[in-house]
């Protein structure tokens, strides 16, 4: 993808993607050093890494080592 592919496929400006490419936050590929370019499947690691978990989520997994230790299986 080109940075114009990626800013209407995240629904960013331009200048945010060279943003993110220039703190080196998203993987990119710039061959000969004038365009950059990004395969959609990193970019999509990428935004899953960003994922924001649930409260419900953490609750559940604090609870866990709580209940297995009540139960002596730790």
């Amino acid at each position: 993808m080109t940075v114009e592919e990626l800013a209407d496929y995240l629904q960013l400006s331009k200048s945010a993607i060279y943003k993110i490419t220039s703190r080196r936050e998203i993987p990119h590929y710039n061959p000969g050093g004038k365009k950059i370019y990004f395969k959609r499947t990193e970019v999509d690691a990428w935004i899953e890494m960003g994922r924001v978990a649930p409260d419900c989520e953490i609750l559940e997994k604090l609870h866990l080592p709580l209940n297995s230790k009540l139960n002596g299986s730790w």
